[in-house]
């Protein structure tokens, strides 16, 4: 993708958003925040149709965010890049609510992570649903499960941490 507005303009969401604000978003200009909420409605009930289908068999669903701003996809790329999925709404609050993400994880710089977990986990109050961060080293804010992938090295996303070799890292 090359850029974030380049995929979303499918027929069913053209069709409703021309209904709700008279306006054709592939051919006229739009509020893009209006099209961001309307996408992630239809990611919501995407995520009750998958807990309905997956939930009977003991299958939990995770996704991982953008650590600056949780409530939309991550950037692909830290420095500027565009989200992996284009500007969607993630609306967190419904998904631990209803029960529909069992986990969101948490993808920034370290700098950055202590107000988007604070953020989930003030979302998350009362409901099953629960925060991580991916990242293999330093610290974490207790109770915080750690997410890495591990492969040849254990990657965490991030070019300065991607290995075994430092004193440091928290490798269980």
């Amino acid at each position: 993708q090359r850029y974030e507005d380049e995929f979303g303009f499918s027929e069913p969401v053209v069709a409703e958003f021309q209904r709700r604000h008279g306006v054709d978003p592939s051919v006229q200009a739009f509020d893009k925040s209006a099209l961001q909420r309307l996408r992630g409605e239809y990611l919501t009930q995407f995520f009750r149709e998958l807990r309905a289908s997956l939930g009977k068999h003991g299958i939990q669903v995770a996704v991982c965010v953008d650590g600056a701003n949780p409530e939309l996809p991550t950037l692909w790329n830290m420095d500027g890049g565009v989200r992996t999925a284009g500007p969607i709404h993630f609306d967190l609050a419904t998904w631990a609510k209803e029960g529909l993400v069992q986990e969101v994880c948490v993808w920034a710089p370290k700098d950055d992570e202590a107000k988007a977990l604070t953020k989930c986990r003030d979302l998350f109050q009362g409901t099953q649903t629960v925060a991580s961060c991916f990242r293999t080293r330093g610290p974490l804010p207790a109770g915080t499960p750690r997410v890495m992938f591990p492969v040849n090295e254990i990657e965490s996303g991030f070019d300065w941490e991607n290995y075994i070799d430092f004193d440091d890292e928290q490798v269980p």
